[in-house]
């Protein structure tokens, strides 16, 4: 859902003779602060690199949204776009964040634009921030990105913990709708650096691809030293993450 309010984009008007890109300067809040942010156009085409990161989301349900401050005016976002900005937003400093439902405006060609832009904008900002959504409450037992850390640190499948907990809070991390999405390539692979949260878990992209290296090594590779250990979990469950990976 694009973020729709009256004058919002009047004095942030896109150029049609360069490339440029509106961003949000989000502003500092602690948990029980609203979203408060302002627009300001920025130039992709200079040469010094722009600073400004990305947060690549699932749009979500369009009638659960919640409400933001966007240029002293009151918007309505999407719940799942308000928890990513939520839990981007830093304590201590303003960031410049590129979101497309904010930063965009409905209109139709500006929309074909900045389509067209895409993959300039992800490779060009500092950062990207994948969304991955908030677990259901009371759900997770403990840190969701455990099972890719035991294998990052080269154990085995039989040094796991004789419990399913790491794999079902895993599970929900695969599980995310943002797995299922189009433009998924572009977004965590174009970006200098790429961040997946899962609630104020983090993790970087680099880090789940050492994980699912390291762990076919130990299952499919030349030692084969876990094709019988990894039977202690649930197969349904590990096929499903086999499958990620």
């Amino acid at each position: 859902m694009a973020a729709q309010s009256n004058g919002l984009y009047a004095e942030c008007i896109l150029p049609l003779d360069e490339k440029a890109i509106r961003v949000l300067y989000l502003e500092l809040g602690d948990e029980s602060d609203e979203i408060r942010a302002h627009l300001q156009l920025l130039s992709l085409d200079t040469d010094l690199p722009p600073q400004y990161e990305c947060v690549s989301y699932v749009w979500g349900d369009p009638s659960f949204t919640k409400r933001a401050i966007i240029n002293e005016q009151y918007i309505q976002i999407t719940k799942n776009l308000y928890d990513a900005l939520y839990h981007i937003r830093s304590k201590i400093k303003t960031m410049v964040i590129w979101a497309d439902a904010i930063c965009s405006d409905s209109d139709v060609d500006e929309k074909s634009r900045q389509v067209a832009m895409m993959a300039e904008i992800y490779r060009q900002c500092s950062k990207v921030h994948i969304w991955l959504g908030l677990p259901e409450p009371g759900s997770l037992i403990g840190d969701p990105f455990e099972f890719l850390d035991h294998f990052v640190r080269g154990k085995h499948f039989y040094d796991f913990p004789a419990c399913d907990n790491i794999l079902n809070d895993f599970l929900q991390v695969v599980k995310s709708p943002w797995w299922t999405r189009a433009w998924t390539v572009q977004e965590c692979l174009l970006p200098k650096e790429t961040v997946v949260m899962f609630r104020t878990w983090t993790v970087t992209w680099d880090y789940i691809l050492r994980a699912g290296h390291m762990k076919n090594s130990h299952g499919d590779g030349p030692t084969k030293c876990c094709v019988e250990a990894n039977t202690v979990f649930n197969p349904h469950q590990l096929d499903t993450i086999n499958g990620w990976l």
